[in-house]
């Protein structure tokens, strides 16, 4: 009667290792679900809305390195721009630019559910400093 109870006890014990185990598992997947990246995926040239080759292939490296797997990802885009021109004109281009990086990652298969679209022209400057290395910090996405 023991080595019954012993068998039962063992099976018990076997089923909620396993439950607790797989209760771990998707605790850690939620928890890198929740998981937040910060990184300034694009820089701009002066005045453009696309991102040059180089700038494209950077974009597509940070981007890889994220991929796996991406559909865990929410992805907040912010388009700014530098303080050349009139706030209504760099609103639209700061627009126009976090729609260019949605459309990439459109590409790469993110859901377009996941990204939330922000711009603010020149309203929010990584540097502040009034000259081009400055203005080129400011410009992007």
């Amino acid at each position: 009667m023991s080595n019954l109870f012993s068998s039962h006890f063992k099976a018990t014990m076997m089923y909620n290792f396993s439950y607790l185990l797989t209760l771990s598992l998707l605790l850690v997947s939620f928890t890198f679900q929740a998981q937040t990246i910060f990184f300034q995926a694009a820089k701009f040239d002066t005045d453009q809305d696309t991102l040059s080759l180089a700038e494209r292939n950077d974009f597509e490296r940070q981007i890889g390195k994220l991929r796996h797997p991406i559909p865990h990802y929410k992805v907040h885009l912010i388009g700014h721009t530098d303080n050349k021109g009139s706030l209504s004109y760099n609103e639209d281009l700061s627009k126009r630019r976090a729609i260019h990086i949605q459309s990439l990652l459109l590409d790469l298969d993110l859901p377009q559910e996941q990204i939330k679209l922000d711009y603010r022209a020149f309203l929010s400057p990584t540097d502040q400093a009034d000259n081009e290395t400055a203005r080129a910090k400011n410009r992007r996405v």
